[in-house]
């Protein structure tokens, strides 16, 4: 009670306000996402999707200024503008998803989401050194450790907590739900060692690839330069731990499809530093791939490039 206090006293009021009606909009989510009928929430996704399209102008600008950059020579501005605003839907729809089959027992999200590849992860954990799950903000990509921890496999998220603390704590909640655990990025020792627990109890550790960092390796994404975070290659060096790449994706009739990719083969020479940069690389274009074929689908509002 007293952190958050504290953490009030130094934002203003615009982030209050905005985090106010962030609460707001995230408790009627809550209430009404399990009760609704699926067409119905998916309607309330698109149109929410427009609203934010329409009126958060910073995030919308920048979406298509990173689109311009990825697609800039293949597309027009009306193609660009036109995948920004599906993101938006597409967004808000995953969010009133994620909570829904959360909430609601396993086998309504058994129904939506089917697992092609589930053998490569079976065939990883016989090993015994755990499994370094290489994702991105692809999809409903929540959905995964839902799906995975409902079938068994001890799931683990790599995730930045959000600054709002009640949301933190509301996001714990629901995860000790559905048997689906997280691991803060800070402090980053302690994130170190938490991820090399739990690889040792020979459980799944979810790693987004995507996000922009400030420390790492530059890489390319798109054509330009990025930082990427080495900490997949780095955790399989170190444990042996198979990196199983995992992809989440919505099909046309709006169910889902988990993509469990066979284990990504490490190039490996004397030189640990180039082993780190080259395969840091790689994976960072299989993830390019990926949204290549869904660019509706990966969240574009994040500022990936400086």
């Amino acid at each position: 009670m007293s952190s958050g206090i504290a953490y009030e006293k130094e934002s203003g009021v615009g982030t209050r306000l905005g985090r106010w009606i962030g609460s707001i909009f995230i408790w009627a989510v809550v209430r009404l996402a399990p009760l609704l009928p699926l067409r119905v929430m998916y309607c309330l996704g698109k149109l929410s999707g427009d609203l934010l399209y329409f009126t958060w102008i910073s995030r919308r600008r920048i979406a298509i200024n990173n689109l311009r950059l990825a697609f800039g020579g293949e597309k027009d501005p009306r193609q660009l503008r036109l995948i920004a605003r599906q993101v938006y839907g597409y967004l808000m729809t995953g969010l009133c998803e994620a909570v829904r089959f959360v909430l609601l027992p396993a086998e309504h999200l058994d129904r939506r989401l089917t697992v092609e590849g589930r053998e490569n992860l079976v065939e990883a954990l016989k090993e015994g050194r755990g499994v370094i799950a290489f994702s991105a903000h692809l999809g409903c990509f929540p959905l995964m450790g839902r799906k995975l921890a409902g079938e068994g496999f001890p799931f683990n998220y790599v995730i930045r907590f959000p600054k709002d603390v009640r949301l933190t704590n509301y996001l714990k909640q629901l995860s000790q739900r559905v048997g689906v655990k997280f691991i803060s990025t800070k402090p980053e020792r302690h994130c170190a060692s938490h991820c090399l627990e739990a690889l040792r109890r020979n459980e799944v550790v979810c790693l987004l690839g995507d996000q922009r960092t400030r420390e790492g390796v530059v890489v390319d994404f798109f054509g330009h330069p990025v930082l990427a975070a080495t900490g997949p290659v780095v955790l399989s060096l170190r444990t042996g731990a198979k990196i199983l790449p995992m992809f989440i994706v919505r099909r046309s009739d709006r169910t889902h499809q988990l993509i469990i990719n066979s284990p990504f083969a490490l190039e490996i020479t004397e030189d640990r530093e180039k082993d780190i940069l080259i395969n840091t690389a790689r994976l960072t274009r299989l993830i390019e791939s990926y949204v290549r074929r869904y660019p509706t689908q990966w969240a574009w509002i994040h500022r990936r490039w400086r």
